[in-house]
């Protein structure tokens, strides 16, 4: 029987790896090789699980139990030295744009008193200028009365003086 052409078209990819990437004995072999393919050579998670005949997840995994051990032994490589770097930069960004959005929102609740303030002088401001305009219109009209009172007075003064 004849083998698919899938079978047949199989074929054996070899990868050099420099001694020194097996040589750290603090990482198992596997997360060694996966390191190097993924750091230095850049190479992908789906790539280097196709190369090694293991599970995308599988790599994955395997990277990030070697990140965390390079984490604890303080060993970080460049490239994750650079991530950390990164992270803390995040990290200060953030702080900092939390003690700057504090410092907006006090300067905010501060000029919302200075406004409600100035809205509650204004307020004052208005009702004494509408007591002001009402007096004013109370004394306009008691003046209008006195000298329409006095009118009438002397017009029936002059009735009366006509009759006598």
């Amino acid at each position: 029987m004849k083998k698919s052409n899938k079978q047949s078209k199989k074929r054996d990819i070899f990868l050099k790896l420099p001694a020194r990437v097996l040589q750290d004995r603090h990482v198992a072999v596997l997360e060694a090789i996966v390191e190097y393919l993924k750091e230095e050579k850049e190479m992908k998670y789906s790539e280097i699980a196709k190369l090694l005949n293991r599970d995308d997840r599988t790599i994955w995994t395997v990277y990030s139990r070697v990140r965390q051990k390079r984490k604890a032994l303080g060993q970080d490589t460049e490239k994750n030295k650079k991530t950390s770097d990164k992270e803390t930069e995040q990290k200060n960004k953030n702080k900092n744009d939390k003690t700057s959005n504090k410092k907006l929102e006090k300067k905010i609740k501060a000029s919302n008193t200075k406004v409600k303030s100035n809205k509650q002088i204004t307020d004052k401001e208005v009702e004494n200028n509408n007591d002001k305009i009402s007096n004013n219109q109370k004394r306009k009209k008691k003046t209008n009365n006195k000298t329409s009172n006095n009118k009438e007075n002397k017009i029936k003064k002059r009735i009366n003086k006509k009759r006598k």
